[in-house]
């Protein structure tokens, strides 16, 4: 009951889990010799092309603000270990339909 139209609006989250569905269905951009592991995690390895040695690959979604604090903690602390280290930041900030 809490699921109906009047609890939630139908039109908003159907489009969210449309695009959910694409992005689950979309090929993810592991090329060969990347070492990709299932979860998003990739193994030592060559990036296709680019002449960098992938240490550690993850794909995160829906963190929260509790989650993001140790998650990046964990980046500084890695980068910090090792000064060669580099990281590329790509991310989507959005809100949940349903949490206004």
């Amino acid at each position: 009951m809490t699921h109906d139209e009047y609890a939630i609006a139908l039109q908003p989250r159907l489009s969210k889990l449309v695009d959910d569905a694409i992005r689950l269905l979309t090929p993810t951009k592991a090329k060969p010799g990347t070492g990709a592991k299932p979860g998003g995690e990739a193994g030592g390895g060559e990036e296709w092309g680019t002449g960098r040695k992938i240490i550690e690959e993850v794909d995160k979604a829906s963190v929260s603000a509790v989650d993001a604090g140790p998650l990046l903690s964990n980046l500084q602390e890695k980068l910090a270990a090792d000064g060669s280290l580099k990281l590329d930041v790509r991310w989507t900030l959005y809100q949940d339909s349903e949490e206004k």
